[in-house]
């Protein structure tokens, strides 16, 4: 296992936010997920922690290969000040196995939740970081989509 590398980011970016929230996960730090996680959605739900934890717990970073804007600021009109959505290639480890995915979490700039500024910080919205992860298993019974 390669250890995220936070330095690789100036401070304060959206990269180096993702990239902290990426070390919480990778130490199984899923309480310190939260605090680089967006405001609205912390508050928002009755039970954030076990939140992240039912959605991230299954998932070990091995490696983070690199993270990167994505070309959706320029195709989705993001006011890209406030909004920002992020291209990362990971390689995890699920059920034993190796996995190299892509993952385009989206960023929220917020001053307090739910409310968007360009002098506010940083936090990632967890749902849409998994959102473009898709895995085959294949129970006894059939197969499905997680």
């Amino acid at each position: 296992m390669k250890k995220v590398n936070v330095n690789l980011y100036e401070e304060g970016t959206p990269e180096s936010v993702y990239a902290h929230f990426l070390q919480a996960w990778q130490d199984r730090d899923f309480e310190g997920m939260l605090d680089y996680c967006q405001k609205y959605w912390v508050e928002g739900n009755s039970d954030p922690l076990n939140e992240i934890k039912v959605r991230f717990e299954p998932f070990f970073i091995d490696c983070v290969l690199y993270i990167q804007d994505s070309e959706r600021n320029d195709t989705n009109g993001l006011n890209t000040d406030i909004v920002r959505d992020l291209l990362a290639l990971i390689e995890i480890n699920y059920e034993g196995k190796k996995l190299k995915k892509k993952f385009v979490p989206r960023l929220i700039k917020e001053n307090d939740s739910c409310c968007p500024s360009v002098s506010g910080t940083w936090g990632v919205n967890p749902v849409s970081a998994l959102r473009t992860l898709t895995l085959k298993k294949e129970p006894k019974n059939g197969s499905h989509k997680f």
